[in-house]
């Protein structure tokens, strides 16, 4: 089994400098840094837009699918 790192604020929190979020899960904490660094690491192979989230991504294929069937 994995051992999940712990924040370093109290109770083992991940707090956000930026703002009042804070959370026990490093992946949590990871993803809402984003909102601060505009990343948008995943990019749309169809047309080159971008995404901060995967699954944001994924949903967004969605249209491409679609625009395949169409034709």
């Amino acid at each position: 089994m994995a051992r999940r790192e712990r924040g370093q604020g109290p109770g083992g929190r991940f707090s956000c400098p930026h703002c009042t979020y804070s959370t026990n899960l490093k992946g949590d904490f990871k993803r809402h840094q984003l909102t601060h660094t505009g990343e948008k690491p995943h990019e749309c192979t169809f047309c080159g837009k971008r995404f901060s989230l995967k699954g944001n991504l994924q949903v967004h294929l969605h249209v491409h699918a679609r625009q395949i069937n169409l034709y």
